[in-house]
C-alpha cells in the first residue's frame, strides 16, 4: 500500500516536473518570439522613419530647386522687360510709325502749313504717350529744310493704330516749301495701364 502510494507520488512529481519544464519552455519560446518580433518591428520602424526622412529631404530639395528656377526665370523676365523699356525710351522711332499726314494750308506765306491729321502705329508691347516730337520738312533731295515742335495728346495702345485729329495736335506748323515731311520722335512715356486702372 505504502509502496503504491509512494509510486503514485513519484509519478505525480515526475509528471508535474515535466509539465513545469514544458510550461517554462513554452514561456521561454514565447518570450523569445516576442523579443524577435519587437526587434523586427523596431528595425521596420527605423527603416520607415529613414525612408520618410529621405523622401522629405528629396521633396524639400525639389521644392528648393523649383523655387530657385522660378526666381531665376522671373529675374530673367524682369531684366528682359527692363531692357526692352530702356530701348523703347532711347530709340522710340523704332516702335512708332506715322502715316496719313494731312495739312491745313494757312495761306499766309507759301509752304506755311499746319498738321491737322496723322495716324500713329505703336509697334511696342506697351501703351505709349509721345512726349517729345518734331515735324520735319524735307526738300526734293530728302534734305531737311525745316522743323517744328509737335505735340500729340493722348496715348497709343500696344500694337494698335491711333488717328490724331486736329484737336489732338499742338503746334506742328512748318514754314517752308517742303516736298515731304515726317515725324521724328525723341521721347516717349511708357504708360502702366494696370497702375492707371487701379487709381
Amino acid at each position: 500500500m505504502h509502496r503504491t502510494l509512494r509510486a503514485i507520488v513519484v509519478v505525480a512529481l515526475v509528471v508535474f516536473g515535466c509539465k513545469n519544464q514544458e510550461i517554462a519552455r513554452e514561456t521561454h519560446d514565447k518570450a523569445l518570439i516576442e523579443s524577435v518580433t519587437q526587434s523586427e518591428k523596431t528595425v521596420l520602424d527605423q527603416q520607415a522613419a529613414a525612408q520618410t526622412k529621405a523622401e522629405t529631404t528629396r521633396k524639400e530639395a525639389e521644392d528648393d530647386a523649383a523655387t530657385k528656377k522660378a526666381a531665376a526665370a522671373a529675374s530673367a523676365a524682369e531684366e528682359k522687360t527692363a531692357a526692352l523699356k530702356t530701348d523703347i525710351q532711347q530709340h522710340p522711332g523704332k516702335y512708332l510709325e506715322f502715316s496719313g499726314m494731312e495739312y491745313f494750308d494757312k495761306g499766309i506765306v507759301p509752304g506755311d502749313r499746319r498738321l491737322r491729321r496723322v495716324s500713329g502705329t505703336n509697334k511696342s508691347p506697351y501703351t505709349l504717350r509721345i512726349a517729345d516730337a518734331q515735324l520735319t520738312g524735307l526738300d526734293g533731295a530728302g534734305v531737311r529744310i525745316t522743323s517744328a515742335p509737335l505735340s500729340l495728346s493722348g496715348t497709343i495702345p500696344p500694337g494698335r493704330t491711333r488717328t490724331f485729329e486736329e484737336a489732338d495736335i499742338r503746334s506742328g506748323t512748318i514754314q517752308a516749301n517742303a516736298q515731304d515731311t515726317h515725324i521724328d520722335v525723341a521721347g516717349v512715356e511708357i504708360i502702366d495701364v494696370a497702375a492707371v486702372a487701379a487709381q
